[in-house]
């Protein structure tokens, strides 16, 4: 039952909230009715206009493109369409403005708002609305027009960014899979050539001279296990990571789940073999938060003192009454191998500390 609702926590967690919020805004729609109920042909006709209203407001939500225009103009739509009945259809406009907002390019969204605006003038003067009314929206609607842009320019800018660190990670791996084949081709290619060339000579030297034979076949064994050791070595390469690596996939993969991050400290001096384990603990680490935790944030600190570095990675989710998984059962061992040791506390969120000796354990 609670993982069903932990579950379903997280899904809520994920749904952009934004478009349910804005619509609290409606309810200045219904400030007339206070002073005056209306009729029951005002009620139904009320009720078609949200009814309709609502999903269309989500779906601008879901699509930012140029088409989002019709909804703009269907949203307009509706406040000269309740104009005759309620005095805050001016409502309506300013939904339909703030749409407009989120449209691309400053000209663009500029046009969309004057035209707009324009519209509502005009059935303002038809229906004769006060002059305060028309100024409250029209300054309502200004503000919400230029809030909304600045949003708009903040979710480009973060989506750029977003873009351009996908594409400095694809170039990463281009680069070093085109230096792995470098390597390889470099390795292959001489080891072959020579196992090509001595194979054609030990065969040559079998009857004639077995001895010599011999020692061919021999530099043979001792080239092809010299060239398999430097394979593995290169290879080997291919699933090394770093801290600094591991907290550029960290922010992205808790960004994905809208999760914040804290980072306190600085980064440890660490050597190879330390590298590669606290780069694997902050991955499994992190990889467990966002799967078992229904976190909103995570710390992520790093300390030393003469002995030893600390790292420590704390969240404010739910925590777990289970023994760790395989995983983290994995990481202690790991750590535990370069002579360190690891403190995994999921009582109340998750608490994973990592302490790393300064220097190398004697052997």
């Amino acid at each position: 039952m609670r993982g069903w609702i932990n579950g379903w926590s997280r899904q809520l967690a994920s749904i952009d909230k934004r478009p349910a919020f804005y619509l609290v805004y409606l309810i200045f729609y219904f400030v007339p009715w206070l002073a005056k109920w209306p009729s029951p042909t005002e009620v139904l006709w009320t009720a078609l206009i949200i009814g309709l209203f609502i999903p269309l407001h989500f779906l601008s939500f879901s699509n930012r493109g140029r088409e989002n225009i019709i909804l703009i103009v269907v949203t307009e739509g509706f406040a000269v369409l309740t104009g005759p009945l309620n005095a805050m259809n001016g409502v309506f406009h300013i939904y339909a403005v703030a749409q407009a907002g989120y449209q691309r390019g400053a000209t663009v969204s500029a046009l969309i708002f004057f035209a707009l605006t324009a519209v509502y003038m005009a059935t303002a003067y038809v229906f004769d609305r006060h002059i305060y009314e028309i100024i409250f929206v029209g300054f309502m609607a200004g503000i919400i027009w230029i809030t909304c842009m600045q949003e708009a320019n903040q979710m480009a800018e973060a989506e750029g960014k977003e873009r351009a660190r996908e594409l400095e990670k694809q170039q990463a791996s281009i680069t070093e899979r085109e230096r792995i084949a470098r390597d390889l081709h470099d390795l292959l290619g001489h080891t072959l050539t020579m196992v090509s060339l001595k194979s054609d000579l030990v065969l040559k030297l079998l009857d004639k001279d077995p001895e010599a034979a011999r020692a061919e076949i021999n530099d043979i064994r001792t080239s092809s296990r010299e060239a398999l050791s430097d394979i593995r070595a290169v290879l080997s390469g291919m699933n090394r990571t770093s801290v600094e690596s591991e907290l550029t996939n960290a922010r992205l993969s808790l960004k994905s789940a809208k999760i914040a991050l804290s980072i306190e400290g600085e980064l440890p001096d660490l050597r190879s073999e330390q590298e590669q384990v606290a780069a694997l603990a902050i991955r499994e680490s992190i990889t467990n938060i966002i799967r078992h935790s229904n976190a909103t944030e995570v710390t992520l600190s790093f300390s030393k003192d003469p002995q030893d570095n600390f790292i420590q990675i704390e969240d404010n989710g739910l925590g777990s009454t289970k023994a760790a998984g395989q995983g983290l059962r994995g990481l202690k061992e790991r750590v535990a191998q370069i002579g360190g040791s690891t403190v995994i506390d999921l009582t109340h969120g998750a608490r994973i500390s990592v302490v790393l000796p300064q220097h190398a354990p004697l052997k």
